[in-house]
């Protein structure tokens, strides 16, 4: 029979999980790696991402919304960029598709064209060469190729 942890080891298991949450929100897969790395074992991780989740602190579906949109919004990450992100927090592909819904074709299209414009003086070259380099800055920011040439086409 398995011994329940201890009042001293929940208790310090909530304050690694607290601290870590103060700093921002989190996922739920976030919190769990947080607590095995300061030596919280599986189960009791477990038990405390729980309690958390079911008390509302930890919701993966606001997490993800609210990440895709400061993101978007702040750093005009595109869509691909986004996903990856997301999966890397564990969030569940269902919820990804979600957050994703919320962002319009036009803000895609926008952030893409900012960002094409913000980085085209930047580059040096002739014109094909700096096409290419923004073009390859788009793709890491997370648009896709057809969103990257249609933002780098009226640059000259």
């Amino acid at each position: 029979m398995r011994d329940a942890p201890s009042d001293k080891a929940l208790m310090d298991a909530m304050r690694v999980a607290n601290q870590y949450l103060a700093y921002g929100p989190r996922s739920a897969s976030d919190v769990r790696s947080r607590l095995r790395k300061a030596g919280i074992p599986d189960a009791l991780a477990q038990a405390i991402v729980e309690r958390l989740s079911s008390s509302g602190v930890l919701n993966d579906e606001s997490y993800a919304m609210e990440y895709v949109k400061t993101r978007v919004r702040h750093k005009r990450y595109g869509p691909q960029r986004l996903q990856a992100e997301l999966r890397r927090h564990g969030i569940d592909d269902q919820l990804i598709r979600k957050a994703l819904a919320q962002i319009t074709p036009e803000v895609v299209t926008r952030g893409a064209n900012e960002l094409a414009a913000h980085f085209w003086p930047r580059t040096q070259g002739t014109i094909s060469v700096r096409r290419r380099k923004v073009r390859d800055y788009l793709l890491r920011r997370g648009y896709s190729p057809s969103q990257a040439m249609a933002a780098i086409r009226p640059l000259r």
